[in-house]
């Protein structure tokens, strides 16, 4: 079986009467039907799941697929025609990788025949006669631990390329370079971290630099704040100042490059370089071009080691028994947008261009039109105004460290602000303590603190820079800051404010979209050392209202916060922490801390 890989049929059958066709003409006919069609397919539309083919975990060692359609790399298409629930033991390639924390369960096309018969033309051996009626086109599961990369799976390496920065096997540091800038227009890098394998604390800083760019782009990242954080990535921005078009580079020099794992210092060997074009043209342009410019051959070959990848899984293992600890289904984004879902996006696209210019042209109408009305509106009429908004508040504590350096940002951990998923609103304020030992209010500041004098506010909290992202698909947020002082403090509190409109009460009540309400506590279960902290997560399956209030089992004398972060004690035991649903009383879960010191010596 050679799984219709070929392309390069060029001649088809010819039909007259009298004909004698035997199977060779026969099979001639499938196979140019079926390289014509694949052919197209690849080219037209490319390689993804076109519909269907969910997945998701049925258990901590099962997983279920659902039926879908997609192409392969070759243009085939794979079709899984009903739902098939395997045990992740039993797919081919666990035995190879079961001890790797990280695998992908990957699809590809296979065919096999179907049908056994024995041809009429059989001499009388039966067993070399056996035949088979039909050729089965269908599907393999496997696993592997390759991570996809997707200068291999796409077309991304015509506008960028991969640079590598450092790796060790464990840690890998790399950018993705651009290929061509734009005069006059900015430029962006991405730079990428990941650590496959828990290690010390890890920090590092770079500085990217450019002939012919007005700016330094500056990346920096430290681990301190979330350990468990295996994966970073931030994006940033060079103006490129060419006056004409040229050939120039983008640099990270030696000097310019810090990395810290514990406490071991590591330097660059030598300066990184990136040849970057120049160029006038629309980058747009340039791309088309250069994919045109692409060897057809190169294109269709070189296709084997390319693959559909459904999901990817973190598994415990003992060498005997295993367990699925996290699963994240399609973690290539190999995805095939069909025409309608296109058009679905060019009609959203236009109708959000139609909204703003609707806002636009009718701003100064509504303001006389507010104006009109405020004398009519009573105080009660104001509060119900107020009550449509749903608002959720609380500090998150930004840890600096030991003598924190002004120009370096900190992050807090990425928790759940309570609003569900969808868009919100973020007000961030840095929050003076009161101490009146020191006669210091309780203050809150709102954006640039130098504009008041600092002694006569009595301000002690640091001047900072405050941002935050939303992740409207989580209903998760995260913020940052930038010191821009030397300070002393080695911590600093936000009080944030998320405001996510509601447009009436029905729709309030709407946020319960299933009466089998239920509370996921993320880990259940763990063992700790003592005085070691933990970060808990809650997910509340049936509603959009994810607020949950975290608080303390019977005799557990550690410590949790607003967001889940338990503190252990420095005594050993067994304790309980508890989530409890804000909007529904007889919602909570539990979850269960080991607190040991054999935790520590079966570890060494």
């Amino acid at each position: 079986m050679n799984n219709n890989k070929q392309y390069h049929i060029v001649s088809r059958n010819n039909y007259f009467l009298g004909k004698l066709m035997t199977a060779r003409d026969f099979f001639a006919e499938q196979e140019y039907f079926n390289s014509r069609r694949r052919l197209i397919s690849k080219f037209m539309f490319g390689a993804g799941i076109i519909a269907g083919m969910s997945i998701f975990l049925v258990d901590d060692k099962s997983f279920s697929l659902e039926p879908g359609l997609a192409i392969d790399y070759y243009g085939r298409e794979i079709i899984v025609d009903q739902t098939c629930v395997r045990k992740l033991n039993l797919i081919k390639g666990f035995e190879d990788i079961k001890n790797k924390s990280e695998i992908y369960i990957c699809i590809k096309y296979k065919e096999f025949l179907d049908e056994s018969t024995f041809s009429v033309t059989s001499a009388g051996n039966a067993e070399n006669d056996k035949q088979f009626n039909r050729i089965k086109e269908s599907f393999e599961l496997f696993l592997t631990d390759k991570a996809p990369q997707k200068f291999d799976l796409k077309l991304d390496g015509l506008l960028f390329q991969k640079v590598k920065i450092y790796n060790n096997n464990k840690i890998k540091i790399w950018a993705e370079m651009p290929k061509y800038a734009n005069l006059g227009k900015n430029t962006k890098i991405k730079i990428f971290f990941e650590k496959t394998d828990p290690v010390e604390n890890i920090a590092f800083n770079l500085k990217i630099s450019g002939v012919l760019f007005e700016n330094c782009a500056s990346v920096s990242f430290d681990d301190s704040k979330n350990p468990e954080e295996k994966f970073f990535s931030q994006e940033c921005y060079m103006l490129c100042n060419a006056n004409n078009a040229a050939i120039s580079e983008l640099v990270i020099a030696k000097s310019d490059f810090n990395l810290r794992i514990g406490t071991k210092n590591i330097e660059l060997e030598d300066d990184i370089r990136s040849t970057i074009n120049i160029r006038e043209e629309n980058i747009k342009n340039i791309i088309i071009s250069d994919y045109f410019a692409l060897n057809f051959d190169k294109l269709i070959e070189d296709n084997d080691e390319k693959f559909i990848y459904l999901a990817k899984a973190k598994v415990v293992s003992d060498g005997v028994n295993y367990i699925i600890e996290k699963f994240e289904p399609n973690p290539a984004k190999q995805f095939l947008l069909n025409n309608e879902i296109l058009r679905l996006m060019e009609e959203l696209n236009e109708s959000i261009i139609d909204c703003e210019l609707a806002n636009s042209n009718s701003k100064s109408n509504k303001i006389i039109n507010q104006e009109n009305k405020s004398d009519k509106l009573s105080n009660k009429n104001i509060e119900k105004l107020i009550e449509k908004d749903n608002v959720i508040t609380g500090v998150e504590t930004i840890n600096l460290g030991f003598k924190p350096k002004p120009g370096k940002v900190y992050y807090s951990y990425e928790f759940v602000h309570g609003l569900g998923k969808g868009n919100i609103a973020v007000i961030t304020a840095t929050v003076n303590d009161e101490n009146p030992e020191f006669e210091e209010k309780n203050l809150l500041v709102f954006g640039d603190r130098s504009i008041f004098d600092v002694d006569e506010a009595n301000l002690s909290v640091p001047d900072v820079q405050i941002a935050s992202i939303v992740d409207p698909n989580k209903g998760t947020m995260r913020i940052g800051v930038r010191l821009e002082e030397r300070t002393n403090v080695q911590s600093i509190k936000i009080r944030w404010w998320a405001i996510k409109p509601i447009e009436s009460e029905t729709a309030r009540d709407n946020l319960v979209i299933d009466e089998n309400l239920k509370i996921i506590v993320s880990p259940d279960s763990i063992t700790i050392k003592p005085l070691e902290q933990i970060r808990f997560s809650a997910k509340i399956i049936g509603t959009e209202d994810q607020r949950v209030s975290w608080s303390l089992g019977k005799n557990n004398p550690g410590k949790i916060d607003s967001n889940g972060l338990y503190t252990a004690p420095a005594t050993e035991g067994i304790f309980e922490i508890i989530a409890q649903a804000v909007n529904f009383e007889d919602l909570h879960a539990s979850a269960y801390i080991v607190v040991t010191t054999e935790f520590l010596q079966n570890n060494k």
